[in-house]
């Protein structure tokens, strides 16, 4: 039975569940725990139809795996170029994620093919023969990866990026892209709070302007109570409490990267993002010093003239 302090649960090589353990399992994740999957064997497959039907209609899997065809070796597989680069655990690597992905090589593991209904955004990355590599979903108020790859048979365990995919992973399932100190606004966030509030009756949640609507506290079971949002509300001090007195509370804050405000190099904006463009900087005191000199040489042409004119009336005597 997985510790009820558990912040993750990794299945890797489990072997046949039962349907206790899979009942188990299916509870953990709708309280909120993330689990990670990693389908390396035939028998995976039968678990994760069992553990589809213990959860219901809270898990709805994009693809169905299915073990590979009689005689077929899963050998030597690659990954497809990545669609969804913005999102973790690929978002890391940036703008050198191909370099990163062509020299991984994977082996064993399931075949797949897509369900009816399913969402196809929730594989983030699939095999050259079309098979899923990795997907999250969600369950209840918890998230299930699936990585489909048996890591003996892989380089992706010895490769200097599986620490990083998969710090990045588990953050992503545990609603961890946060700072230390608050929580981004709109993330997706799960917090055990059991320790901290005891019994679930009479929790309230507070936000900066008073009691606020939220996704609920869930007390599925006698071990754990579950604060859950879908997404943080925005920036402030958020609170549980049990009449007047505060049981648990956190800070949600703007994420650093959508604060940062440090402009952009100016050639990035000359080499990189004007293309074919011929794009000219100006800067705005340049912009100022510009209007000023027009002015002055504006004076200066209407003084000559001025000074014409005086001429003209002398030589003249008109």
């Amino acid at each position: 039975m997985p510790s009820p302090g558990a912040e993750l649960i990794v299945l890797d090589h489990p072997g046949k569940l039962s349907t206790q353990q899979s009942a188990l399992l299916a509870a953990v994740l709708h309280q909120g725990r993330p689990v990670l999957y990693v389908t390396a064997e035939p028998v995976d497959a039968t678990n994760l139809k069992m553990l589809a039907q213990a959860a219901g209609a809270d898990l709805k899997l994009p693809v169905e795996f299915v073990p590979p065809p009689e005689g077929m070796t899963r050998q030597d597989l690659f990954l497809l170029p990545i669609r969804q680069t913005n999102v973790p655990p690929f978002s890391v690597f940036g703008e050198s994620l191909a370099a990163a992905m062509g020299p991984l090589r994977f082996g064993g593991g399931l075949a797949s093919h897509p369900t009816a209904g399913g969402v196809d955004d929730e594989v983030l990355a699939e095999y050259n023969d079309h098979s899923a590599s990795l997907l999250t979903t969600r369950c209840g108020a918890g998230a299930l990866a699936i990585l489909n790859v048996d890591l003996n048979e892989s380089n992706l365990i010895t490769s200097s990026v599986f620490p990083m995919m998969l710090e990045e992973l588990v953050d992503q399932l545990a609603g961890r892209h946060r700072s230390r100190d608050a929580i981004g606004c709109g993330e997706v966030a799960n917090f055990d709070i059991r320790a901290e509030a005891g019994a679930s009756t009479g929790l309230k949640v507070f936000g900066p302007a008073g009691a606020v609507e939220s996704d609920g506290i869930i007390a599925d079971d006698a071990n754990s109570i579950i604060w859950h949002w879908n997404a943080a509300g925005p920036p402030g001090v958020y609170s549980v409490k049990r009449e007047t007195a505060t049981v648990f509370a956190l800070a949600t804050a703007a994420p650093a990267q959508a604060s940062d405000l440090t402009p952009l190099d100016l050639t990035l904006l000359k080499n990189r993002l004007a293309g074919d463009r011929s794009v000219s900087i100006l800067s705005t005191s340049e912009e100022t010093s510009r209007r000023d000199n027009l002015w002055a040489w504006v004076l200066v042409v209407c003084t000559v003239c001025l000074l014409m004119e005086l001429a003209a009336l002398r030589i003249f005597k008109t």
